[in-house]
């Protein structure tokens, strides 16, 4: 299953806040990815729950901003987790790509996995 989203996930360190009672929530950003993935993703009526998967991620990216792969992953995951797959641990490879774009652009492929050779 393919997945594209003409945006970028909000990094790890922008994704929440402490509120100031102390309770860390998630950011308008975040939000707001989280939404537009999931629909994208209810939309495609396939699930994967119950199911060793790999995941390949890419990420286009149109500026030069300093961005860690493994923060772009966060949000990304969360905002499949419940739609696509029940837990991360059902995960057993990722292989992400940060490449430079004409325009920012998350590309995400799931499949089953049936063995670790897949």
């Amino acid at each position: 299953m393919r997945i594209e989203i003409d945006k970028l996930p909000p990094s790890v360190n922008s994704m929440y806040r402490m509120s100031k009672y102390g309770c860390l929530y998630l950011t308008s950003d975040a939000k707001k990815f989280k939404e537009e993935l999931g629909w994208i993703a209810k939309n495609k009526k396939k699930d994967y729950k119950n199911k060793k998967i790999k995941i390949e991620l890419v990420f286009k990216i149109n500026d030069n901003r300093k961005r860690d792969l493994d923060n772009l992953f966060k949000a990304t995951l969360d905002s499949l987790k419940g739609i696509i797959f029940d837990d991360d641990d059902q995960i057993l490879r990722i292989d992400a790509l940060k490449m430079k774009g004409l325009k920012n652009k998350t590309i995400i492929n799931i499949s089953n996995l049936l063995s670790l050779d897949d």
